[in-house]
């Protein structure tokens, strides 16, 4: 109805049928839409929170995050479930994807990889004689947290989650690079890759940056990256580069936890430091970085 209170006296007047069925339609319209963009953007994976109540499903969700990753993993395992997710950390390694492996022992045994071949699993492995969270974090996009005893044992009764916030994932891969990672006894470092190699991954084109000029080689890098702190295009930078700054693979080149960049004396003679895509502290954030021999 209608109620035109203006007048005097208050009329009330009854709305035709017509516009009652026009007002109806289109507000149920708007609600479906509003639930259709709810339901799309819960299950969307890059924003997904999921609790996991079983050792098998933890294994499972664990498989699937190694076989969706593109860029990098970092993985704590316990020694007892290397041999469970073998095939997966090798079809990573295979893709491209830089693997970064740290072993933790379970109980009071002592961890012996002797009959463990470790080159295909990881680019490095690390490990640790104390037990810590199984974490699997993927590509700055999800992160998979466990207590130990998800895995080591069944009928414990806790829960491990997944988390799918892109902002959250980050904050787990610093949190292991810069205490479990740096406390672990490195094991195994894979061979330098061939050059020129292009990387996608700033840590990935760290580590072998640092391998090669462990071997004494000089390098070049032609690097697609944006000025940082300025808006713009990307633009490629050519340069030598003169210095690296990691806590990834040993030697340990810096003192600062958490640092991982390389810097690059240009063409015109400024030097200048490279990070990855979200850098801020740096001069320039990475999306593509080439390295070759000089």
């Amino acid at each position: 109805m209608k109620i035109n209170d203006y007048i005097t006296p208050t009329v009330i007047q009854p709305t035709p049928p017509e516009q009652i069925y026009e007002d109806i339609t289109s507000t149920a319209d708007r609600m479906r839409d509003k639930l259709e963009a709810t339901i799309n953007t819960e299950a969307s994976p890059a924003d997904s929170f999921e609790v996991l109540k079983s050792r098998k499903t933890v294994i499972k969700r664990i498989r699937q995050i190694l076989q969706n990753a593109e860029g990098q993993v970092i993985v704590t395992i316990p020694a007892t479930l290397i041999s469970t997710l073998s095939d997966s950390l090798k079809a990573a390694v295979n893709r491209g994807v830089f693997v970064l492996l740290l072993i933790f022992k379970t109980g009071d045994k002592q961890i012996d990889l002797s009959n463990i071949e470790l080159d295909p699993l990881a680019h490095i492995v690390r490990v640790r004689e104390v037990e810590i969270p199984v974490i699997v974090s993927v590509d700055h996009s999800c992160a998979l947290v466990a207590p130990r005893g998800v895995i080591t044992q069944p009928n414990h009764h806790v829960h491990a989650v997944r988390l799918g916030q892109s902002y959250i994932e980050p904050i787990i891969s610093k949190s292991i690079l810069n205490t479990d990672w740096n406390l672990g006894n490195e094991v195994f470092v894979k061979t330098a890759c061939e050059l020129p190699q292009t990387f996608w991954n700033l840590k990935h084109a760290v580590f072998q940056a640092s391998l090669h000029s462990q071997a004494g080689t000089s390098l070049k890098a032609i690097i697609e990256a944006h000025r940082v702190g300025e808006s713009g295009d990307k633009s490629q930078i050519v340069g030598q580069i003169v210095d690296i700054e990691q806590r990834i693979v040993n030697p340990f080149t810096t003192s600062d936890i958490g640092k991982c960049t390389f810097r690059i004396n240009l063409e015109d003679g400024d030097i200048v430091s490279i990070g990855g895509p979200d850098a801020y502290l740096e001069d320039y954030g990475a999306y593509k970085i080439t390295l070759d021999s000089i």
